[in-house]
């Protein structure tokens, strides 16, 4: 990603958190060529901003972005590192869920979430080889599944079905 697209993403949200009466320091948590992560630390106005806010500012951002520079960038916000935390919080949980799955030999069927929470969930578990997670369902209400592998040794399937 260009450095002239990331001050410009900084600069904005400076702009507009000076209109609220507000400042930040503004760091970058994740960078790749289409993706940047900002914390605006030290902000009140959007400490108690739920996912979908979050989301819309960001997107307000991408809008300014591309009509600046020309780039498709999405822009991805936490404040004060409270996502941060929650993603600490979740995979935690998802660890949990998993051997709750496992002791029981039945699937744990999650609350629907937000994509970059199912994704956290999928991320944590994707080491645990005896566990799978998919999600299921559309829109608000797509939710994880995390489920039992059946080893090839307790497999039920018929040897002589080869189809």
């Amino acid at each position: 990603m260009k450095p002239e697209a990331i001050d410009a993403a900084r600069d904005y949200f400076h702009r507009l958190l000076e209109i609220l009466g507000e400042s930040a320091q503004i760091d970058v948590f994740r960078e790749t060529e289409r993706e940047l992560g900002l914390n605006l630390q030290g902000v009140q106005a959007f400490a108690e901003a739920d996912p979908p806010t979050l989301r819309s500012l960001g997107y307000l951002a991408e809008i300014a972005l591309r009509r600046q520079h020309g780039e498709r960038i999405h822009i991805e916000l936490d404040v004060n590192g409270q996502r941060k935390a929650q993603l600490a919080e979740l995979r935690t949980h998802a660890r949990t869920w998993a051997q709750e799955a496992l002791h029981s030999g039945r699937k744990v069927e999650l609350d629907p979430m937000a994509a970059f929470e199912r994704k956290a969930i999928h991320e944590a578990l994707s080491d645990f080889s005896d566990i799978k997670t998919y999600s299921v369902g559309r829109g608000p209400k797509r939710r994880i599944v995390i489920e039992p592998v059946q080893s090839s040794s307790n497999d039920s399937s018929n040897p002589s079905d080869n189809g």
